[in-house]
C-alpha cells in the first residue's frame, strides 16, 4: 500500500541454524538499508507525480478562470448586425462591386467623387450604351474642375439619348459660364420638349 511500512520478524531457530551475532546485524542493517532505499525512491516517486498533477490542476483552474473573465470582454467586442434596407446596402457597397447606378448620387452628395467615377466606369464596362453613366461622369468631372470634360462626357450621354433632360441642362448651363448664350438657349429649348415628352404634354 502507498506510503506504508512492512516488517518481517526473523524466525526463531536454533543456534546452529541462526548466522552469528556480528553477521545477523550486518545482515539487517544491509536489508533496512535496501528497504529504506527503495522506500525512499517510491516516495520521490509519488511527490513528484503529486507535484505535477498538482500544476496541471492549477493551470487548468488559471485556464477556466482566464476564460470566464474574458468571455463578458469577448463578447462586447462582437458587433452587433444591424438590419439595412436593400437600398441602403447598395449605396454603401464599395464601388465596382454593384450593377446599379443608384449608389452614384449617394456618394455625390457626400463628395466621394473618386468611388462614384469608378462605379461608372465600372458600369460602363457591362453597359457601354449608358447614357446616365456618362451624365454623372460629366457632373464628376464638372464637380473636380474640368469643364471641357465634363461637356464633352455629357455630349456622350446626349448622343446616346437625345432626350436625356438632365445632360441637356447641365450642357446649357456649361455654355452659359462660357459666355455662349446662343448654345445656352438652344439646349434649353431642347431641354423643354425633352421634358414634355417625358411627361407626356403636349404644350
Amino acid at each position: 500500500f502507498s506510503m506504508a511500512f512492512a516488517f518481517s520478524k526473523i524466525s526463531e531457530g536454533t543456534e546452529a541454524e541462526r548466522p552469528p551475532a556480528g553477521k545477523l546485524l550486518s545482515l539487517q542493517n544491509g536489508n533496512t538499508l535496501k528497504e529504506l532505499q527503495s522506500t525512499f525512491h517510491h516516495l520521490v516517486g509519488l511527490v513528484e507525480k503529486d507535484q505535477a498533477l498538482g500544476r496541471r490542476l492549477s493551470r487548468g483552474k488559471v485556464l477556466a478562470q482566464t476564460l470566464a473573465e474574458g468571455a463578458p470582454a469577448i463578447e462586447k467586442k462582437i458587433p452587433k448586425v444591424k438590419k439595412t434596407s436593400r437600398k441602403r446596402v447598395q449605396q454603401q457597397a464599395p464601388a465596382g462591386e454593384t450593377d446599379t447606378l443608384e449608389p452614384v448620387s449617394h456618394y455625390l452628395e457626400l463628395g466621394r467623387l473618386n468611388e462614384a467615377a469608378t462605379l461608372c466606369e465600372d458600369y460602363l464596362k457591362k453597359n457601354p450604351e449608358s447614357s446616365d453613366a456618362y451624365y454623372y461622369l460629366g457632373l464628376i468631372s464638372q464637380r473636380k474642375g474640368s469643364p471641357g470634360g465634363a461637356e464633352s462626357l455629357l455630349k456622350k450621354a446626349l448622343y446616346l439619348d437625345p432626350a436625356h433632360h438632365l445632360a441637356l441642362a447641365q450642357l446649357a448651363e456649361l455654355a452659359e459660364k462660357r459666355g455662349d448664350s446662343a448654345q445656352a438657349k438652344d439646349y434649353r429649348r431642347r431641354q423643354k420638349r425633352a421634358m414634355r415628352r417625358k411627361t407626356g404634354s403636349n404644350e
